[in-house]
């Protein structure tokens, strides 16, 4: 009993750390045997070395697009590269003449100081130097056997060589990730956890395509910080401290973007000095901080190198060399996360699981782990959310690799999760399984029939399961993103929603896509900073900017390309990352004479103008104030202001049948090679047609809806005669509406004659096989007095009274110019 006590009080008094410790509610079996646990170190270790070797034999044989193999110095590795032939072959730093041989691609100038300038790190150069020294030697030792290889640093052997250190880094990264996530849960969850979050995000390309960029060794020092963080905390002690201090310092050399992971260490030190701050005992605060502050100075040590080579490029130790407006104020954290453009979830959708662990650690047991690993990533997304670039330009979300550890210990915690609940419950996971397959069956099964009804979707409309499946696939994502957007951008695309009154699918179709501040000149001079500042709005690249009231893009006689603008109504987005006052010229010309134009940015007006006449381009001018101007999507409102003739009736003759429609009616009807599609309109509403002859009566007194109908006159030639039995229901004198989808005249015949008589048409439509047919006449008038149209390639239209709403005009927008 006395050794139990004692063993209990040595867990109470804190000897292991909660966070450490396997607590017995954690496996409802119990700790795994010695046997269970050398299987999984064993299988484990076999994976984990087949994955480097994998990995190799992927980098010795990956060819970019242009062709050239291995890692390869170009865009921001080749300034990280570039410091490590500056040293060999010239002792220094100094740029000036690296830049003169083999290039500046981003145009970069001189500073303060002289010397060339160069906004990235030395970090990543110092991480590779062993590798880089390989390849020296290598190229050496080839030279002295005769082979031709070239001295200079930036040959391609060289840049193999060392880049193949990222690939290392970042298996070593992989190997952390285990070990950590196996000391917090376990084996068993261990390799899960680790590839999981390793493989499904960033990280591969940055040790392959991307090698020289330093993401892989930012992963790797970012993982050996928390792995040393958890040893420490097993075992806390002067040696530990100096460890943690010191892969604090060499994390923020590889990439000084990963200053919110120092949060981890400083977050310790504070835990350590709280109790004596509570007890108010200065004395023994600071014994407390003794080997914090160690462990900072020598953070500080190690950091030092790129203290020195900033003070040498700049003349100050202490500067953001990216120049102003690289850290904007106003935050782009919940792009970071959820844009199209290489945010963190649409990117790496795995990833999504992780932060759902991650809110796991919050539960009793873990709960003094969560505080500093949430603080280091918030702390991250905030950093990657004021960054200009934001979105890293180039594959996926680049800027979390270094949160690999992070996202390892989240996934990890999540699949345990999932997997003890799955094994406490075998038959509910079962059922839940099973159920989940079926649905999917079943969803994909009626989706492939609504396909096959509204699309005539046939075998010899697809040809192969492959395009079935493809097709069918296609319609239940289209289905999703139309009602929802991206399911992994709904919080994002929900509060755009809300602000601008846009769909979340038009959230993931413009976001990251800027119009202006695409390029910040002070990071990239050579870049063209008003790139997309020319917005053609008849581009079909636009078409989502716009809102549903435009038309599709067309061209005016002298081949100028606009849209038309269907209403008086109706707003264009505008995404923008650049601060500040904003210039708008948008061109624009009025249908109606007498017309004028107000525009508003995010709901305050910022201009009005009368426009010329039909038939002159009007150039209106806005002048945005800075306070109005969101980083993000902004909304540009278009009101016009028009003369009574826009709702004005109009003629509401039916053709010549000298009977007025009480109401507005209208056909459009696309054949074999306009849409196949059919379209009546009846008080402005909209009603879809069926394959075939469509049909729709209206009382010529009242407008009251009497019938509507379609008939497959493509399939049945009976059913023409149909469509007259049909017709010979109603009294004469009523108005009939008629329109055509797909092959109409295909089977016509006699009988189909004398049923288009009825209404006064008389158009042989055997003779327009494959053309659309659109017609509105009155039941007992003369022949041809009816209204009708037949078009090929065109839409065939036939209306009475006011146009639809697709088919008004009140103005022609041309283009927008931003500044």
């Amino acid at each position: 009993m006395a050794n139990r006590a004692t063993r209990r009080e040595r867990v109470s008094s804190g000897a292991i750390p909660a966070t450490l410790r396997r607590m017995p509610s954690d496996d409802h079996r119990g700790e795994p045997s010695p046997i269970t646990r050398a299987f999984w170190a064993r299988r484990d270790g076999l994976l984990l070395a087949a994955l480097l070797l994998i990995g190799s034999a992927v980098y010795a044989g990956y060819a970019d697009y242009h062709g050239r193999r291995g890692g390869v110095a170009e865009l921001d590795g080749y300034y990280y590269y570039i410091y490590l032939r500056s040293l060999r072959v010239d002792g220094d730093i100094d740029l000036t003449n690296d830049y003169r041989s083999w290039g500046n691609p981003f145009a970069f100038g001189q500073t303060v100081t002289g010397r060339a300038r160069n906004v990235f790190g030395v970090g990543p150069a110092i991480a590779w130097s062993p590798f880089f020294l390989l390849a020296d030697g290598a190229s050496a030792l080839g030279r002295a056997l005769g082979y031709p290889l070239s001295a200079d640093p930036m040959s391609r052997l060289h840049q193999r060589i060392t880049f193949y250190g990222s690939l290392l880094y970042g298996w070593l990264a992989l190997l952390l990730c285990y070990l950590i996530v196996r000391q917090l849960f376990g084996p068993r969850w261990a390799l899960a956890g680790a590839v999981g979050a390793a493989l499904a995000g960033p990280l591969p390309y940055y040790c392959l395509g991307g090698a020289s960029y330093s993401h892989a060794p930012a992963a790797f020092a970012t993982s050996l910080l928390l792995w040393r963080w958890l040893r420490h905390r097993e075992a806390p002690s002067r040696r530990s401290w100096l460890y943690l201090g010191a892969a604090t310092g060499f994390t923020v050399l590889v990439r000084p973007a990963t200053i919110p992971f120092a949060l981890i260490p400083l977050w310790e030190a504070g835990r350590v000095a709280l109790p004596a701050l509570r007890q108010r005992d200065l004395g023994a605060v600071g014994r407390a901080l003794l080997y914090p502050l160690l462990a900072g100075a020598l953070a500080l040590l190690v950091f030092t190198p790129q203290l020195i080579a900033w003070q040498q490029l700049y003349g100050t130790p202490l500067l953001v060399p990216q120049g102003q407006g690289f850290l904007l104020g106003d935050n782009a954290w919940l792009q970071t996360l959820f844009a199209p453009r290489n945010g963190l979830l649409p990117s790496a959708p795995l990833l999504a699981l992780a932060f759902v662990g991650l809110a796991l650690l919050w539960r009793r047991e873990r709960r003094d782990l969560a505080p500093p690993i949430w603080l280091a990533l918030i702390g991250l997304l905030l950093l990657n959310g004021a960054v200009h670039d934001w979105w890293g330009w180039n594959f996926s979300a680049r800027r979390f690799t270094s949160a690999l550890p992070i996202f390892a210990i989240g996934l990890a915690r999540f699949v345990e999760g999932a997997a003890r609940r799955m094994e406490a419950r075998p038959a509910r996971t079962a059922a839940i399984a099973v159920s989940a397959l079926i649905a999917v069956a079943v969803i994909f099964n009626l989706e492939w029939l609504r396909q096959y009804t509204e699309r005539n979707l046939k075998w010899y409309s697809v040809r192969s399961t492959r395009s079935l499946y493809l097709t069918v696939a296609n319609g239940m994502a289209e289905r999703v993103y139309h009602t929802m957007g991206n399911p992994l951008s709904v919080p994002a695309s929900l509060a755009f929603s809300v602000r601008h009154q846009g769909s979340p699918r038009v959230y993931d179709g413009i976001q990251g896509s800027y119009l202006l501040g695409e390029v910040n000149p002070e990071t990239l001079p050579a870049g063209k900073p008003f790139l997309h500042a020319m917005v053609p709005l008849s581009s079909s690249r636009f078409r989502l900017n716009l809102s549903p009231s435009f038309g599709g893009g067309r061209r005016d006689e002298r081949g100028v390309g606009y849209v038309p603008l269907r209403a008086d109504r109706g707003y264009v987005f505008l995404p923008l990352n650049r601060p500040g006052v904003l210039s708008i010229w948008l061109r624009v010309q009025a249908r109606y004479p007498g017309s004028a134009l107000t525009l508003g940015f995010n709901g305050r007006r910022v201009a009005r103008s009368r426009l010329h006449p039909p038939g002159r381009w009007t150039t209106v001018f806005a002048k945005v104030p800075a306070a109005e101007v969101r980083r993000g999507i902004n909304r540009l409102d278009l009101a016009l202001d028009l003369p009574s003739a826009w709702t004005t009736r109009g003629d509401a003759l039916v053709g010549a049948t000298g009977v007025r429609a009480p109401v507005d009616l209208a056909v459009a009807s696309g054949g074999e090679h306009a849409g196949r599609f059919c379209d009546i309109w009846y008080r402005e509403r909209r009603h879809g047609c069926a394959r075939g002859i469509s049909a729709m009566i209206v009382d010529s007194k009242s407008g009251q809806l009497l019938g509507r109908r379609s008939f497959d006159a493509y399939i049945h030639p009976a059913a023409w005669t149909e469509l007259g039995r049909y017709l010979d229901h109603f009294p004469k004198g009523a108005i009939v509406a008629l329109g055509g989808r797909d092959d109409v005249g295909r089977h016509f015949h006699h009988g189909g004659a004398k049923a288009l008589a009825r209404l006064g048409a008389k158009i042989a439509l055997g003779q327009h096989k494959g053309e659309g047919y659109a017609a509105i006449g009155v039941l007992g008038a003369t022949l041809g007095s009816a209204l009708e149209r037949t078009a090929r390639a065109e839409h065939a239209r036939a209306r009475v009274g006011r146009k639809p709403p697709s088919w008004r005009e009140a103005a022609w927008f041309s283009a927008i110019r931003l500044r």
